[in-house]
């Protein structure tokens, strides 16, 4: 159980941020009403699709981290899913802690523009990680966003993840 637990943990949480010096398209999450701006230079690693969920890995480009001296490639996921026990934001914000109990050493809440925020330390394979997740719920949808990095990443990317979210468009 820890094994699949930490595997959905880091695909979810492994989507990479992209930057914003190239050309980006929209990229639309068919069928859960979802279009993301994605940029050229991020790579897609991971996409699937069922009636009830849709996943997306995203890898951004590499940079250069001084904290882990070597090149780190960082990840964005979105994950929409229709489950009829969600309900509401709140349910979804409940079931995703439920999910990553397991590896979860801590968690804040951040300030959002929608949904709900966090700042959350995970602990894969005896080593820290740094992630924003994003959970919201529209239209009996939940989604769970999250970009995932190491500790010498996770601010240089930050903002090209916060700009990713501030480009989600919702539609009817």
């Amino acid at each position: 159980m820890e094994s699949k637990t930490v595997c959905n943990f880091i695909f979810f949480l492994s989507i990479q941020l992209f930057s914003f010096t190239g050309e980006s398209r929209p990229y639309s999450i068919d069928g859960f009403n979802l279009v993301v701006v994605k940029p050229n230079s991020w790579t897609i690693y991971r996409e699937e699709k069922t009636e009830t969920t849709y996943q997306v890995s995203f890898g951004l480009p590499k940079i250069w981290s001084k904290t882990e001296g070597q090149e780190i490639e960082n990840a964005v996921s979105v994950l929409a899913l229709r489950d009829e026990s969600l309900k509401s934001l709140s349910d979804a914000v409940k079931a995703e802690f439920a999910r990553i109990e397991d590896i979860l050493v801590s968690s804040e809440e951040t300030a959002s523009s929608f949904g709900k925020s966090f700042i959350i330390i995970p602990k894969i394979r005896g080593r820290a990680y740094k992630t924003r997740s994003t959970i919201l719920f529209k239209n009996g949808v939940s989604y769970f966003i999250a970009f995932t990095a190491t500790e010498g990443t996770f601010d240089l990317n930050l903002p090209k993840y916060l700009k990713f979210i501030s480009a989600l468009e919702f539609q009817e």
